[in-house]
Formats: C-alpha cells, structure tokens, sequence
C-alpha cells in the first residue's frame, strides 16, 4: 500500500500472487534430494512440498477473493467476494483438462512463462517501478525467511535445516506467471474509461505494477532458489544411512579393483 499507493484490498491481492511459492522449483529439486536420501530421516523433503503446496492453497483463494473485491464492476459486495471462490472451482476443473492435454506435449511451462512475458510492455513500465518492486520483493523474502526460520523451532531440526527449508521456499515462479496479469486484465474489461478515466488509468498503473513486480520476482527468487536446493541441499542436509551405504560400497569395490590391477602390473 505504502509503496504503490494502492487500494487496501488490490495490494492484499498483489500480496497473495507474491506469498505464493513455486511448484514447479521446489517439487523438482526436492524431489531429486529425496531420491538421493539427503533430508529424508528427518522428513525435510516432504515438509517442504507439503508446506508449499498448501501456501499455494492459501494464496491463490486470498487473491481470487481479494481481487473481487478491489476490482468490482459495481455490483453487490458479497457476490463479488464469491466470484473468486467460484472462479476457483470452475479453473480448477478447466485447469485439470488442460493440464492432462499439455502433459502430453510438455509444453505447459514455456506456454505459461510466455504469456506472462507477452503481457508485460516494458516500454510503459514507469522508471521508479523497478526499484519499488524489487525492494518489495527482497523484503518479502526476508520476512519470510525469518518467519520460517523461528515456525521451525522446535520441530528437532538443526539450525542448517531451518535455514535451508526458509531458502527452498523462496522460489517464485509458475503461480506468479498465472495470476500476475489478472488484475491488469480485469481492470481493462470490468472499467469504463469514459465513465470515470481518472480511475481507469489509475488501476491500469496499479495492474502494471502487480505485473512488473511479478515478472521480476520470478527473475530473482526462481534461479537463486532452485541454486540453493540444488547446491546447499547435498551440503547441509543429511543422507541416509541406506542411501550413503551402496555409495561407500562401490568406491570400496573400485579400490579393491584398482589394488588388484596394480599387484597384476607389478
């Protein structure tokens, strides 16, 4: 609100698309730790993909209200409250079709990235937007990490794990490229420029914002978080007993190999 001087319920909605963590990130990566077993006795992979997919949950119903809300042709209060929830429903039925239709052709990510990168016209995107969005996002970040940090105190992790699990929830990605353009859409199709312009080109540049702010938060948390699952998690978390056994074993094997090829040249 402070930094874009937005209306209350539009910045509750361009904080829900940047609170969302990214699917498509943190499930790959933790995913490939887990089948490595680093983490795995203390549960640290299933913790971080269970805790995303539930903010991702929380997030995207905040914003389908809060949207309604601040962006409304109108009419009745409540009924623009229930459009999101109902939106939520009917796109999850859609989004399910199409989801087993672009599994096929694995082009559902480039798809996504694409139209979100498509929307964004740079050439409008006004000077001192650029550092307001990324000093929001670094904060965000930094908040989050600290929150997560202290919620897992208590929970038999050690100090590396808890840093490591407020890392991994950094990623922002697929959710971002999904609902980032929203609210600039909706302000186009539900306002009337000629009923009040001062209004319509105001939402407009909050839209533009929530877009900017969006698209960059994928550029700066995506790479540097997917660089810290795949790099910090081999280092910090612990691999299982079975997982490290058959590795101890195959270099023993190489050795006893290498010694037996010596005494033969010798």
């Amino acid at each position: 609100v402070g930094l874009f001087h937005m209306p209350f319920f539009l910045a509750l909605s361009m904080g829900f698309i940047l609170a969302a963590v990214s699917p498509a990130v943190v499930v790959g990566g933790m995913f490939d730790l887990q089948s490595r077993g680093y983490g795995v006795a203390k549960g640290i992979p299933s913790l971080v993909v269970a805790a995303a997919s539930f903010d991702d949950v929380v997030a995207i119903s905040g914003f389908s209200m809060c949207i309604g809300l601040a962006i409304s042709g109108g009419g009745n209060m409540v009924l623009e409250a229930l459009h999101g929830p109902i939106n939520i429903v009917a796109g999850t039925l859609v989004g399910g079709i199409c989801a087993v239709i672009l599994s096929m052709t694995d082009a559902s990510e480039p798809l996504l990235f694409s139209v979100i990168g498509s929307a964004l016209d740079f050439g409008a995107i006004k000077e001192a937007t650029i550092p307001k969005a990324v000093a929001l996002i670094i904060g965000g970040v930094v908040v989050r990490c600290l929150v997560a940090v202290f919620a897992t105190y208590g929970a038999g992790l050690s100090m590396r794990d808890r840093i490591f699990i407020a890392l991994a929830w950094m990623p922002k990605a697929t959710v971002q490229a999904a609902l980032g353009s929203v609210p600039l859409d909706l302000a186009k199709a539900t306002l009337n420029r000629e009923d009040d312009p001062a209004k319509y080109d105001a939402y407009v540049e909050y839209g533009t914002d929530i877009l900017t702010t969006a698209v960059f938060s994928i550029l700066l948390t995506a790479p540097v978080g997917l660089i810290v699952i795949q790099k910090l998690g081999p280092r910090w978390l612990e691999q299982g007993a079975d997982f490290a056994e058959p590795n101890l074993e195959l270099r023993n094997a190489a050795s006893s190999n290498a010694e037996g090829e010596v005494e033969k040249l010798s």
